[in-house]
C-alpha cells in the first residue's frame, strides 16, 4: 500500500491545495493533498490513508466536480516517503 506518488510531464489548470482523489481501480473517493516541487518539476499527491494499485505508468487526471483541472503520467510511487524504486533495491541486496 502506498501513500503519495510523483506525476511528471503535467499539465495543470488550477492548482489546488487539498482534493478528493478517486482511483477508477476501486471507485472509491480519497482526501488527498497536491504539492508542486519546481525544483523537479512534478506534483506530489498525497492521500495519508494509503491505497492499493497505484502504478508508474497511469494517468493521473484532477477534477473539480466535473471540470478537468488537468493530470499528468504517474513517474513513482513512495510509501512513508521512501520510492517503491528505493524499497525494491533493498529488498534485493538484503
Amino acid at each position: 500500500m502506498t501513500n503519495t506518488f510523483a506525476v511528471k510531464t503535467y499539465s495543470i489548470f488550477n492548482l489546488l491545495l487539498f482534493f478528493i482523489l478517486s482511483f477508477s481501480i476501486n471507485a472509491q473517493d480519497l482526501k488527498g493533498r497536491i504539492t508542486e516541487r519546481n525544483d523537479k518539476n512534478e506534483l506530489l499527491v498525497s492521500y495519508p490513508q494509503g491505497i492499493a494499485a497505484v502504478t508508474p505508468g497511469q494517468e493521473a487526471v484532477f477534477y473539480l466536480n466535473d471540470i478537468c483541472l488537468g493530470g499528468g503520467v504517474i513517474d513513482e510511487i513512495y510509501r512513508n516517503n521512501k520510492s517503491l524504486t528505493s524499497i525494491i533495491a533493498e529488498v534485493k541486496h538484503a
